[in-house]
């Protein structure tokens, strides 16, 4: 509830939920720092009742369930992967400046949500997302291998380089308002 867990550079932690700032109606300050990198494997982030500092840093987020992102602290990642379930950003949320949000399955729900910051990118080996991102920082999309989409997802100012490298059989549609302000590549 009161402790501090610090990430370094190859570390992981894996663990079924994890609550900042107390759990239970006990408040908590409670402390997770990623300044220095790490992975957090978790299929539930949670704030309690407490107050908490959530410090992103290099580090990498993967949500592996159904989980509703909180919000504040929780309002940055720098690498963020969805790795099932259906996730559901609720709050104002971003992907921070050079970082990446990583869909291998399941459904992403940002609704209008998720900002992507500048240099910012997703890419998508499966799953899907829905929502429209907001924010204007010119970030990457990449879809490859078993990826697709049949509805719109990147909807929203900030497109910027476009990679698309699908195995064979799959289809990715792009619709007719989809203007990226970089290079579009098909391998």
């Amino acid at each position: 509830r009161d402790g501090t867990i610090t990430f370094t550079s190859g570390s992981t932690l894996d663990a079924g939920s994890v609550t900042l700032g107390g759990s239970g109606g006990t408040p908590g300050q409670g402390t997770i720092n990623m300044t220095a990198g790490g992975t957090l494997k978790t299929g539930s982030l949670a704030v309690g009742a407490g107050a908490g500092t959530w410090t992103p840093g290099t580090g990498t987020v993967e949500l592996n369930a159904t989980n509703t992102l909180p919000g504040t602290p929780f309002a940055s990642f720098r690498h963020l992967v969805i790795n099932g379930g259906t996730p559901t950003i609720s709050t104002a949320t971003s992907i921070t400046n050079g970082g990446s949000l990583t869909l291998t399955s399941g459904t992403l729900a940002a609704g209008s949500n998720l900002a992507m910051s500048t240099t910012s990118s997703i890419t998508r080996t499966g799953g899907s997302m829905t929502g429209t991102l907001q924010g204007t920082g010119a970030y990457d999309v990449t879809f490859t291998g078993n990826s697709k989409t049949s509805g719109a997802e990147f909807s929203g100012g900030g497109l910027r380089n476009v990679t698309i490298n699908l195995t064979s059989g799959q289809t990715l549609t792009l619709g007719a308002d989809t203007a990226p302000d970089g290079d579009l590549t098909i391998t």
